[in-house]
């Protein structure tokens, strides 16, 4: 019990200076946050009743703007480790991943940035790729960018293997605001076997200020099919009205690492037609809107809708209340969504917020029919920055009879400018 005490405490003390985000400034700044939570619930898979209480806790630091005209210096960090202080649920008891954590340089006046660490990288309109290594851009002439990245794709956690060796490039072209376009090249190996080789092109497109369109596709070398194709446009006929339109077709299988064995299981195209939209009415509502045809291999069909709508209330905005149903349909079934939530603040310390959600399927699940979940949530501001939560959660799916779990959240943030 001692060492799990002492190593809750490391966990605590070691993220708690922690990431809030931070408004641009030229000064140097370093920004952070932690949240501290306290789980507690019946584990699910065990018949016997017992209780599993892990504490996780997440830390977030940016600093920006770290150097001077030539040279400008951003580190970014997001991770979390966990203990458990009931019966084993976390692996070992103990866990962790470092989620985002590198260090990025960038020189304005040579055009140059290098980014190494764990990162996102941004291949264009339709693919994101998270990579531990290096990845570098240089500006060219006339509009040009030449980005290149190597490295290893990380897995699920810090503790296990790395992934694939991964490498490539992109090249874009951006015209002023108007046009925005590249083409990019992934290769990902596997014991000197190449496991994933993607091609990509993309652009986007805005004539107008209130229109933008665009289109972006994936080849897999390797498969020698389109992986994916995405075409879209969204238009702004007034403020506050946003009308969106798409069209993607992808298969799954060509994305995925050609040495899995996940990859034998399906070579189905999918493909989604539709459209959404969202509508501010005014400052206090918003309605939102979806339907979208689904086919799988052209010849399963479906689709899926939904609606929604948000309402805030009081002199300063102090309710907020949102209410959305939806409906997804295909050949093997379907179901019905519906959820509402609401939140009050009463002061500016403290509030009280609460969400409620049910499906209906078509056909039974282990004999069930409805999965229904609530929550309830109270959280009050201690000091400055420094805030707790209490939250409940309880419901029935047709996986578990019964779930229901109780969480205690600490949160802190912090920012400094300095001269």
């Amino acid at each position: 019990m001692r060492k799990r005490a002492a190593l809750f405490a490391t966990v605590f003390l070691v993220t708690a200076p922690a990431a809030a985000d931070i408004k641009p400034s030229e000064r140097p700044s370093l920004a952070g946050s932690i949240e501290t939570m306290l789980n507690i619930f019946p584990d699910p898979m065990q018949r016997e009743l017992r209780f599993v209480a892990p504490v996780i806790s997440w830390l977030n630091l940016d600093a920006e703007k770290i150097g001077d005209a030539n040279r400008d210096i951003t580190i970014r960090f997001t991770g979390w480790a966990g203990v458990d202080l009931g019966e084993t649920w976390l692996d070992d008891r103990r866990a962790g991943e470092v989620a985002v954590g590198f260090a990025r340089i960038r020189a304005p006046r040579l055009g140059f940035e290098a980014t190494v660490g764990r990162q996102f990288l941004l291949l264009g309109l339709a693919r994101a790729e998270r990579l531990d290594g290096l990845h570098m851009s240089q500006a060219l002439p006339v509009g040009l960018r030449l980005e290149t990245f190597v490295g290893g794709a990380p897995g699920p956690r810090i503790t296990y293997d790395s992934g694939d060796f991964l490498w490539g490039a992109r090249l874009s072209y951006r015209l002023r605001d108007l046009v925005t376009s590249g083409v990019s090249f992934l290769q990902a190996r596997k014991d000197l076997e190449i496991s994933r080789e993607l091609l990509g092109a993309d652009v986007v497109v805005n004539p107008k200020a209130w229109l933008e369109f665009g289109a972006g596709a994936l080849y897999d070398t390797v498969g020698t099919t389109l992986a994916q194709l995405d075409l879209f446009t969204t238009f702004y006929p007034k403020a506050g009205l946003r009308i969106a339109a798409d069209w993607r077709r992808v298969v799954p299988v060509a994305l995925l690492d050609k040495t899995s064995i996940f990859s034998v299981f399906s070579d189905a195209v999918r493909d989604e037609l539709g459209a959404d939209a969202s509508w501010r009415v005014h400052g206090r509502v918003t309605l939102t809107a979806d339907a979208h045809l689904l086919a799988f291999d052209g010849n399963d069909t479906g689709y899926r809708l939904s609606l929604g709508a948000t309402l805030r209330l009081g002199s300063w905005n102090q309710t907020t209340a949102t209410a959305r149903i939806g409906r997804w349909r295909d050949s093997a079934g379907g179901y019905f969504e519906g959820r509402a939530a609401a939140r009050h603040r009463f002061t500016p310390a403290f509030f009280a917020a609460g969400d409620v959600q049910t499906y209906v399927y078509d056909n039974a699940v282990n004999g069930s029919t409805v999965s229904f979940g609530a929550t309830a949530t109270v959280g009050y501001e201690l000091a400055r920055r420094l805030r707790v939560l209490l939250s409940a959660e309880g419901g029935i799916t047709p996986l578990f009879e019964k779930r229901g779990q109780i969480m205690a959240k600490l949160e802190y943030e912090f920012m400094r400018f300095y001269k």
